[in-house]
C-alpha cells in the first residue's frame, strides 16, 4: 500500500506589516506524521531593502502540525514607498507542497514623504 504524505502549506497567501514592525507567518501540515517532516523557504525581496532575502529551514517534529516563523521589518527614513516580498515554500522532505505554497508580505511605508 503506498504511503500518502501529508501536505505542507502557508495559512494565508498573504500578509501586511509596517515598516518597524514584524509578521509571524504560519505554515501548516495537512496532517500529523510519525516522521521528521522538513520544508525551505526562500524570501525573495523587491529592490527597497526592507526585508533582506533570506532562506531557512522549518521542522515539523513527529505529531506537529503547525510552525510559526517570525520575519523583522526594517525601518527607514527613506520614502520608497510600499514594497513587497514573496516567501516561498520548497523542497519538503517527507511531505508534499500543498496550497499556497507561496506568499506575499506587503510592506507598509511608515515614512512621511514632501
Amino acid at each position: 500500500m503506498p504511503v500518502i504524505l501529508p501536505t505542507v502549506q502557508f495559512t494565508a497567501s498573504s500578509y501586511t506589516v509596517t515598516e518597524g514592525d514584524s509578521v509571524t507567518i504560519t505554515v501548516t501540515l495537512s496532517s500529523p506524521s510519525t516522521q521528521m517532516v522538513t520544508v525551505g523557504y526562500t524570501v525573495q525581496v523587491n529592490d527597497n531593502g526592507i526585508l533582506g532575502a533570506e532562506t531557512g529551514t522549518i521542522e515539523f517534529h513527529p505529531g506537529e502540525t503547525t510552525k510559526s516563523a517570525t520575519f523583522i521589518i526594517q525601518d527607514d527614513t527613506c520614502c520608497q514607498g510600499n514594497g513587497t516580498a514573496l516567501v516561498v515554500l520548497d523542497n519538503p522532505m517527507g511531505a508534499t507542497l500543498g496550497s499556497p505554497s507561496s506568499m506575499t508580505i506587503t510592506v507598509l511605508d511608515n515614512d512621511i514623504c514632501p
